[in-house]
Parts: C-alpha cells; structure tokens; sequence
C-alpha cells in the first residue's frame, strides 16, 4: 500500500482526466500517513504537502496477528482482564515522524522534513493549519495521541501573500465550495475552499495564497457555489480582502443546447421476415 497523487491533465469527452503519479513525484512512501495538508507554506505561490504520520497500535503487524491466534479469552473476570492487558501490551508501537515537502515546480516534491524542523517521533493524526501569529505564513497545530498536542510557529522568509476571506449567502454563509483564481505575468493559481482537511480536521478562514516576489494580482476571480462571480484586477499583496456574494453577478457560462436523441426512424427497413 502506498499514497497516491492524482493529477489532473484536462477534461477528455467532458469529464475530468487525471493521471496517477505518486511515485515520480516521490510523495508515494511516507509510512502511516493520517492528515495530507496541501498549502504554500513557504508563499512561493506553489502548494507543497506536510503529512502526519505514526500508529499508536500496529495491529496489521504479521508476529502480532500470529500472536492473536493463539489467544484465549475465555476465563473469569480476573482471568479476562489479564489478557486483555497482555493482548494490548504485545501490539507494536510505531512511533514515527510527520512529513513535510517542498513543490520543486514541474519536477517532484522535496523531502524538506529535517530542513523544516519536522523530527520529532509522535503518534500524530489530526491537524490544521492557520496563521497563528498573523504574519503572512501558515503555522501548524497536530493533534498526537496520548500526547500533548504540537503548534510549529512558521518561520518563513519574507515572501508577498493574500489572504481571502468569504461572506456567502443564507444557507452557505462561510462560502463553502467557493472557487478562487488570481493571475500575475500570466501565471495563475486556483484554490477551493474547503476547509475541512485530513483525518478529522477543520482548517482556519480565510484563506492564505503565497505570491512569492509579486506585490501586485493582475486578476483575481471569484466563482461562488451558486454560479455568481466576481472579477477584481491590480489587487495589492499582503492584505486580507474579503468578498460578500450578495455584491456579485450571476453569469452565465452555459449556453442552452436542445438535446440530441441517441436514436432516429430509420425508413431504409431491411427486406426481413421473420419465420
């Protein structure tokens, strides 16, 4: 068993095409993975992966399930109860660290765990990221278990950002599912919001896109759920900017076609008869 990495190579008969490349982009190994976050951590405008990892109990591991089969459970309460601790004692432990990676564009993920101070062996599954400390970048929070629980501060160089925040309509106030797409020199990016992320874990708004040396979005476009959409051009970096869907416009997109019948009356009948 190993992760994948689906990536999405266009629409093919209009349906959306994607290619399976884990490992070329050496993401595919990264043991017990839990929570796969993808964010810009390093606000180069390019997303990159941290992923939490670690198994309290092992119970797949080959020498326990042999182990387990020759157990027995009956007995009295006493009796019972030993075994149960002995059962829970010889399950193995896996205490692992988290993985983070760097997006070398066009060319694969780099393991940048050490470089990024992600080394401490945990039982880690949860987790979400937000700017804790209202700097630009992204901190992390990871939930561990029987444990306490990790804040990473990131410590980022100084790189351009925005943040996005949404003001949906009744019945979708946070903006779920809105869609955004901002361009600088031709180069553009598209998020989604959906905030929740990995193994039982909700994600802070709004939401924070790295521009790298960009001080300036040529274009930015918001598409909300319900089809309305807004255009804003030479939006400044580094300032929170939020939309209200009742200030956009419904457009649209798709041009009324009359559907074609999948069959005709044929008048060229076959000289046939059946006996």
């Amino acid at each position: 068993m190993r992760n994948t990495l689906q990536v999405h190579q266009g629409m093919m008969d209009s349906l959306p095409y994607f290619s399976e490349q884990g490992l070329m982009y050496e993401v595919a190994m990264t043991d017990w993975s839990w929570s796969v976050l993808l964010a810009d951590y390093d606000l180069d405008g390019w997303k990159d992966v941290f992923i939490t990892n670690g198994y309290r109990k092992n119970v797949t591991d080959l020498d326990f399930i042999n182990y387990n089969k020759h157990q027995n459970m009956f007995g009295d309460t006493k009796s019972q109860e030993q075994n149960r601790q002995a059962f829970l004692a010889a399950i193995p432990e896996i205490k692992l660290p988290n993985y983070g990676f760097k997006n070398i564009p066009n060319t694969s993920f780099q393991d940048v765990s050490k470089t990024w101070g992600i080394q401490e062996l945990s039982y880690s599954n949860g987790a979400a990221y937000a700017d804790l400390d209202l700097d630009g970048d992204l901190d992390l929070v990871i939930n561990n278990i029987d444990d306490e629980a990790w804040i990473y501060e990131n410590r980022s160089v100084n790189k351009n950002y925005i943040k996005v925040a949404f003001k949906g309509a009744i019945g979708n106030l946070e903006g779920i599912g809105t869609k955004v797409q901002l361009c600088m020199d031709n180069i553009c990016q598209m998020y989604q919001y959906f905030p929740v992320r990995g193994y039982l874990s909700s994600m802070n708004t709004p939401i924070v896109i790295g521009l790298g040396e960009y001080q300036t979005i040529d274009r930015l476009e918001i598409t909300w759920s319900s089809g309305k959409k807004q255009i804003v051009e030479n939006l400044p970096a580094g300032q929170l900017h939020y939309f209200d869907e009742a200030n956009a416009t419904t457009i649209n997109t798709l041009a009324e076609t009359s559907p074609q019948p999948l069959f005709k009356k044929s008048t060229n009948q076959l000289n046939y008869t059946h006996q």
